[in-house]
């Protein structure tokens, strides 16, 4: 059966008049003190390190740079294959690992660039890839947030994602809103659920290590009180909201004929570096890349449901817009 379409717009604020800036430094993992050549160096991406709750220092987590040695570099290393979703670096973290001990995380923390304000609004928003040397995967890949360098695995945290993330090809982006409850000043990704609590598969039985092992890139934390709109990569200049113009990112037909097995996505810009679209669990389901306006995505092996186009300009500013399939 062919679908039907239904269009929804997001619209975008230029470049200049932008909202929010992300809280968290070196939110991609590039900048780094030296190149990565072993195990365990999260210390050489300037501002991170990690968390020592439950870990033997024996498996902490790797940092991976393109910069690196062959094992520790990217996109190829010794846990498998994976270009970055921005820059050149990302971490190697496992989020459970019975065979080494009960509760074993190789979570990470750094320090936010200023406090949360109590009452403001906030989007917190990563991506993730399971290895393709893991043989386990696992759900409640998350963040945790404290006032201090303190993380424990306690069952509390600001995200446990629900859904057991298998896929190894491309990102899978996890998010949540919340509104600041504390002037928080840390923040840690991982999993803070204890083993009893998290759900476990086997993904590749073949492959040998005996982990759940997961990259990570792109941290993002923003303060959307004021809107919804931001960019986590560069720093934000706020202007008043009446000064924004809004631009849009259009799908169309906003109803699929009979024949339709497409939708086409106008840019307000000429190309794009990227444009990812996601389905409901964050899993990203078409990826193009240096794309020109307009473009046309088939979507004949799309299940009914709500998908996410999220498009980056070149200048690293991203518009979202949305469309439903229903067949």
């Amino acid at each position: 059966m062919n679908p039907r379409i239904i269009l929804l717009i997001s619209a975008l604020i230029p470049e200049g008049f932008l909202f929010g800036q992300n809280l968290v430094p070196n939110y991609s993992f590039e900048d780094h003190t030296s190149c990565p050549n072993d195990y365990g160096q999260v210390e050489r991406c300037s501002g991170w390190l990690p968390s020592t709750n439950n870990n033997d220092p024996e498996f902490h987590t790797e940092f991976l740079h393109s910069c690196g040695t062959p094992t520790f570099g990217t996109p190829s290393n010794t846990w498998g294959y994976q270009l970055p979703m921005t820059g050149e670096g990302y971490m190697a973290t496992v989020s459970m690992a019975p065979s080494v001990m009960l509760n074993y995380r190789e979570n990470i923390y750094t320090q936010l660039i200023e406090p949360l304000e109590v009452g403001k609004h906030y989007s917190f928003q990563v991506s993730i890839s399971l290895a393709d040397n893991s043989r386990y995967a696992s759900n409640n890949f998350g963040a945790k947030l404290s006032t201090s360098a303190n993380f424990p695995i306690n069952n509390i945290c600001l995200l446990a994602w629900p859904s057991v993330v298998t896929n190894t090809d491309d990102w899978t982006t996890i998010s949540v809103e919340f509104v600041a409850d504390s002037a928080y000043t840390h923040i840690a990704i991982g999993n803070f659920m204890t083993d009893a609590n998290t759900t476990s598969i086997t993904a590749c039985a073949s492959c040998p290590f005996t982990l759940h092992g997961y990259y990570v890139d792109d941290v993002c934390l923003v303060n959307t009180s004021g809107s919804p709109f931001y960019n986590c990569s560069v720093p934000v200049v706020v202007q008043a909201i009446e000064e924004v113009s809004a631009w849009q990112l259009s799908i169309y037909p906003s109803t699929a004929s009979s024949s339709s097995e497409e939708v086409n996505i106008q840019l307000p810009w000429n190309n794009a570096t990227s444009i990812r679209i996601f389905d409901t669990n964050g899993r990203v389901v078409r990826s193009l890349s240096s794309v020109y306006t307009p473009v046309t995505i088939p979507i004949a092996n799309l299940a009914a449901g709500s998908y996410t186009v999220v498009a980056t300009n070149p200048n690293g500013l991203r518009i979202n817009g949305q469309f439903a399939v229903l067949r």
